[in-house]
């Protein structure tokens, strides 16, 4: 899981309106998903932030096209995007800052701080589960080769074995939490082909590699400081 520079610098509209509400400490309207009026502004511009991957597992969810420059005009996301090419869902990180169904009032629920786009099953999984900025990936101190480590037998991140056995648990939990590995088997598949072009045959495949990449670097750190036997890819 890569950190992300969440720069909302394309869908401005959306973003001063979002910045008045907080700077006056005012409520905001509650989350009423894509009937919201800056709704594809947010999320196309999440999708730009996140070059197109789901912020958590970096599995491919939107087609570059799709989140291009000139896809947004006068601060705002110019047309309803087509259907097909997109995947994900818009989530909350922190579903406490979220008004319920049964609240009167809205809370922080278009806080762009707290948004992230994200596989749909990953996000069915996570639900309202309380969550711990350790592994928040837009935050300042979030770096994932200090957090995290990759496990290439299996194919799952897991917490970096030199943190402190207090952040090795909150890592630990949140990498359950935010379901990094639910797709372990798609990214085993994913990367091991390219692995093998790369160290086998010697081909530049970093333009081809359009998710997974966190995981990717962690292996390739390991092959070339010799951790990882090239035997491994056949």
């Amino acid at each position: 899981m890569r950190k992300i520079n969440k720069t909302c610098d394309l869908s401005t509209v959306y973003k001063a309106w979002e910045e008045a509400l907080e700077a006056a400490n005012q409520a905001h309207p509650k989350y009423n998903s894509s009937k919201g009026v800056y709704y594809w502004d947010i999320v196309m511009q999440l999708h730009r932030c996140q070059e197109g991957l789901c912020a958590y597992t970096e599995q491919e969810l939107c087609d570059e096209p799709l989140f291009a420059e000139d896809k947004w005009e006068n601060g705002s996301y110019a047309n309803l995007p087509q259907k097909e090419g997109r995947v994900g869902q818009l989530e909350h990180f922190d579903e406490s800052l979220k008004s319920k169904q049964s609240e009167a009032a809205g809370k922080k629920d278009w806080l762009w701080d707290n948004f992230f786009m994200i596989d749909s099953d990953v996000n069915q999984r996570k639900g309202t589960k309380p969550v711990d900025n350790i592994l928040k990936p837009d935050s300042n101190d979030y770096d994932p080769f200090e957090k995290l480590d990759y496990d290439f037998e299996t194919h799952v991140f897991i917490p970096n074995s030199e943190l402190s056995d207090v952040d090795f648990e909150r890592v630990e939990s949140m990498i359950k939490v935010l379901g990094i590995n639910h797709v372990y088997s798609i990214r085993r598949k994913f990367l091991k082909k390219r692995l093998r072009l790369k160290y086998l045959y010697n081909d530049d495949i970093h333009e081809n590699l359009i998710q997974f990449p966190t995981a990717f670097e962690m292996i390739e750190r390991k092959m070339d400081e010799g951790e990882i036997d090239t035997e491994n890819l056949v």
